[in-house]
């Protein structure tokens, strides 16, 4: 790709992504991605993005949308939870050339822009991206009837 056209695409992509809030938890540093997991996180909207959580409340699963905000590094291959090299792809490793995570988390609970959750292995400070519902069970339903292609 000329540089000419990459910079055209990442003016449209500056153009289109929007932080909508931060992460907030006990995790400054680095920590085994299960412990972080197993500790609530508080995503903090930004004020402007107030009436887009109306209704949330109601699912109790949300995914979230973020950066890995102190990842410096870009790997194509990594560990597996098995220990076992293979393509970045095929991990949850953040050493991702775009820094993106997305994480299913349970929905604890919501005070105004403050929405409590737990399940999300994020740094504290993480710029927040997006929210989504995502009711699981629906979702394996609809996933039962997209069968393989041969």
């Amino acid at each position: 790709m000329n540089s000419g056209r990459y910079a055209g695409l990442m003016a449209m992509i500056q153009d289109k992504i929007q932080q909508i809030g931060v992460l907030r938890n006990s995790f400054a540093d680095p920590a085994d991605p299960a412990l972080i997991r197993s500790r609530e996180s508080m995503l903090v909207v930004e004020e402007k993005f107030r009436e887009g959580l109306k209704g949330l409340e109601e699912h109790h699963f949300i995914e979230v949308v973020y950066l890995f905000h102190r990842e410096k590094g870009t790997d194509l291959t990594a560990q597996n939870y098995y220990g076992e090299s293979t393509g970045v792809f095929a991990t949850r490793q953040t050493c991702r050339p775009s820094k993106i995570g997305i994480s299913t988390v349970h929905l604890l609970g919501m005070d105004k822009l403050v929405i409590r959750v737990i399940g999300l292995d994020a740094l504290d400070g993480s710029p927040v991206l997006d929210i989504k519902p995502s009711d699981r069970f629906y979702e394996r339903e609809e996933l039962s009837v997209i069968q393989p292609y041969h």
